[in-house]
């Protein structure tokens, strides 16, 4: 059996407090994950803080791009996989997510665990997450 982790890379303010886990922190719970036998750690992808959210805190939660996280986690573990929790494909570019997924994959050894959504999670067709102002 394996296990993985999420990782709190855009949850502040939602499930986590904010603020609640700076990037030296993700990579410390990552390393401990590691160390632990976890298979994985999965951050998860918003584009942008819910507008509910942001008005919640006094500044806006911390919100990281999953494939820069996943890459800072990478220089510092050896073995641990490294997955996307889902990435939302409606808002990405395929061919821009298709290169950064192959170089992270190719630089961090063959690590890489891919996973993609079409839905943003919001019923119906409209545009894509606008950061907020701010």
């Amino acid at each position: 059996m394996r296990f993985s982790i999420a990782i709190p890379s855009c949850m502040e303010g939602l499930i986590y407090p904010y603020p609640f886990a700076n990037p030296g922190q993700i990579v410390q719970i990552s390393r401990e994950a590691e160390d632990m036998g976890y298979e994985a750690v999965w951050p998860n992808d918003h584009i942008t803080t819910q507008h509910y959210v942001a008005r919640m805190w006094p500044k806006p939660p911390r919100f990281y791009e999953p494939f820069v996280l996943l890459s800072f986690i990478a220089a510092e573990t050896k073995t641990l996989k490294l997955a996307t929790g889902v990435a939302v494909l409606p808002v990405r570019e395929p061919i821009i997510l298709a290169k950064t997924a192959a170089t992270l994959d190719v630089c961090s050894g063959g690590r890489v665990i891919l996973s993609g959504r079409v839905s943003r999670g919001q019923p119906g067709p409209g545009p894509a997450p606008r950061p907020i102002d701010g």
